[in-house]
């Protein structure tokens, strides 16, 4: 969904047709809606982005999602977004980079020995996140290749 609120109604579709062009080069099947809000229900904050959701063949849901800084083009932004949902698919985890630490928590919290997932590479925020929780919880997870 590529959505904008207080910009020109054209800035969503120019992330559409950016990303379904860099998208089309890897797969076959791509959906992209756009989504402008105007007026009271805008809010006051002017600016645009692009959440992108790719599902694997096994069921794996994975998504990458970015805001437009100051002044950025929309198509700069749209290519930005498709690099990293193509970097999150490459990974051969079930769980996308930014919710990795959700998983770890909501394993801490439940009954020990029953949770097991699958992910990529473990990024910096994830690493901090098993520290801070054996930090706070005195538990560690068991990783293995």
């Amino acid at each position: 969904i590529a959505y904008a609120a207080r910009v020109s109604p054209q800035a969503p579709n120019r992330v559409i047709d950016c990303a379904k062009g860099k998208l089309l080069k890897h797969v076959h099947d791509v959906y992209l809606y756009s989504d402008h809000f105007k007026g009271v229900e805008s809010g006051l904050s002017p600016g645009f982005g692009l959440c992108l959701v790719a599902e694997t063949t096994t069921g794996c849901v994975k998504s990458a999602e970015l805001m437009a800084k100051p002044r950025q083009m929309p198509e700069k932004l749209a290519s930005k977004c498709v690099k990293m949902i193509l970097h999150e698919a490459a990974h051969q985890g079930c769980i996308d980079s930014s919710n990795q630490s959700f998983a770890f928590l909501y394993m801490l919290l439940c009954s020990t020995d029953v949770s097991k997932i699958r992910l990529g590479k473990l990024t910096p925020y994830s690493i901090a996140c098993l520290k801070t929780l054996y930090q706070f919880f005195s538990r560690k997870f068991k990783l293995a290749p």
